[in-house]
């Protein structure tokens, strides 16, 4: 089967997902853990990545197409004319954010003195090479990606280990 995105309404991705889900349909909103600073302290609270998307394993027949246009908050399948399946490097992206359903996890990271960013653990590990930019104070990187054949910058929380 093949991985479609679907556009929803904005609030909405977590309600659409439930519904696919309920009709027996594979289905993927990625999500992380963001730290997030209030009141002088770091909190995690758990954020949606790409915000206003759902991702769908289908076989996309007319029977299944109608099935999933008819839950409420769907926009529209995305794709040029008609459903465009995502390409295959594109598909191995979604999935790694998806991350089995559940959200990721801060990576740890160490910024070296030639400000090369090598990152410890977590999710970013092995994704070194789609980090363009880190935020030390906000604790955030930004890592690129396309999909549905344009680039997409998304930013993922991190944490900044110091060298001993």
């Amino acid at each position: 089967m093949k991985l479609y995105v679907l556009h929803v309404q904005s609030m909405k991705e977590e309600d659409v997902l439930k519904c696919l889900l309920n009709r027996g349909f594979r289905a993927y909103v990625p999500k992380e853990i963001r730290l997030e600073r209030r009141g002088g302290t770091w909190h995690q609270v758990e954020r949606i990545i790409i915000t206003g998307y759902v991702f769908i394993e289908v076989e996309l027949t007319a029977e299944n197409y109608y099935s999933v246009k008819a839950i409420p908050g769907i926009i529209r399948f995305l794709g040029a004319e008609e459903p465009e399946a995502l390409k295959e490097n594109e598909e191995t992206y979604i999935r790694w954010l998806s991350n089995d359903g559940k959200a990721l996890l801060p990576s740890d990271i160490q910024i070296q003195e030639d400000n090369k960013v090598v990152v410890i653990s977590g999710a970013l590990k092995g994704h070194e090479g789609r980090i363009i930019s880190v935020d030390k104070r906000q604790k955030r990187a930004t890592i690129g990606f396309e999909l549905m054949g344009q680039w997409k910058e998304i930013v993922l929380s991190v944490n900044v280990i110091k060298k001993l």
